[in-house]
This record gives C-alpha cells, structure tokens and sequence, in this order.
C-alpha cells in the first residue's frame, strides 16, 4: 500500500475499487490490508452521502459502523478485527460507483485547497491515533438513529477528519475536532433535554 501515498486522492479511490471486482463489494475485503490513509479515504468515502445529498437511505448505520471499524485501525495501527456477522456484508457495486463518482468531483474541487500543513500535529503517529479517536466518536455519532437531516453535521465531521487525515492538512483536522465538539455538544443536550427542546431552541 506504500504506493498510494504518491497518488492523489482521486486515483486512491479508483485503486481500492479496481482491487475488489464483482457486482457486490465485500466490506471485509476492502478493510483487510489497509494503512491509516486508506482507512482514512474509506472514510471519505463512506460519510459523502451524509454531506451531499445522494439517494442513499438506511446506511448510516452500516456506513457508521464501518467508520467506526476504520477508526479503530487508524487508533491501533493494526489490521481490523471484522464481527463475524460482518464478514458477509457486502455494497452493491453501483452503490459504491456512485458514491466513487461524486467522491472525485468533490476532490478534484478539495485538492485545490487542502495541502500538507503543520505536519508536527497531521502526521505525528501519535496525533494519527488520536485523530482516529476524534473519528470514532464522530462515527459512533453519525450510527446513532437520527431525524432527517440529523445525520448531516456527524457526516461532516466525518468526512472534514478523514480529508485533513489523507492529505495530512492541520488546518482541516482542526476543523474537524470543532466540527466532532460541536456534534458531541449537541448529542449531549439531546440526552440531557430531548430531541423537541433542542429543535425548540433553534426554531
């Protein structure tokens, strides 16, 4: 995998794709064997639809779960341990396609503006795993059962870590650490208030 660290993220996402053939795509197969950047695109990958609306429904569960496994990786800096109930689960090809399609059109507008940036805090071993940790709340976040539209700001969260992770930009993790305190805030007043006080509040 040492090759992909020379590619752009455009390419990595055609790579992890071109490595598993077949109308349904195994999401053990594609965890198996990655490094925490590529853990980091599956990431991307996988909290897009949560940010740019696509007809996605009843995946952020999955998609969540998944994340939360990535995460875990990045953290431990090992293989994943994949549930056994899990081995199994596959993604329709075209479901993939399409997120792959609209995950390049957002990069190539991204790339432009994100670059290696205080690589003390993005690429320090020790800052990976806590950026993993910072990912596994926001994907634990964005797995809960939530309203339309709930899942948007986890998604984001999501997606603005891995991205910042990936391309080794500092500014962008900060982002994301603001963006996973904002959701930790709001799920926190959820619980201690409810749901209707919250909306309440904002409307």
């Amino acid at each position: 995998m040492a090759q992909i660290k020379e590619l752009s993220f455009s390419k990595d996402l055609r790579l992890i794709m071109d490595a598993n053939p077949g109308k349904n795509i195994n999401i053990a197969s594609i965890l198996q064997g990655l490094d925490y950047r590529s853990h980091g695109i599956i990431v991307m990958i996988l909290s897009l639809p949560f940010v740019i609306p696509m007809p996605i429904m009843g995946l952020s569960t999955l998609f969540g779960s998944v994340m939360m496994i990535s995460a875990i990786s990045i953290m431990s800096g090992l293989s994943p341990w994949i549930p056994k109930k899990w081995r199994g689960k596959t993604v329709p090809r075209e479901t993939m396609e399409s997120l792959i399609l609209k995950s390049e059109k957002v990069a190539t507008k991204i790339e432009r503006f994100v670059k290696p940036r205080f690589l003390l805090f993005s690429k320090s071993w020790i800052w990976i795993r806590i950026h993993g940790l910072m990912i596994l709340v926001a994907a634990f976040i964005l797995a809960l059962p939530s309203p339309p539209g709930g899942n948007v700001l986890p998604g984001a969260a999501t997606f603005v870590l891995a991205l910042g992770l990936v391309e080794e930009d500092g500014i962008v993790l900060i982002l994301g650490y603001l963006l996973t305190a904002l959701n930790v805030i709001l799920l926190t007043l959820i619980l201690v208030y409810g749901l209707d006080w919250l909306m309440s509040f904002f409307t």
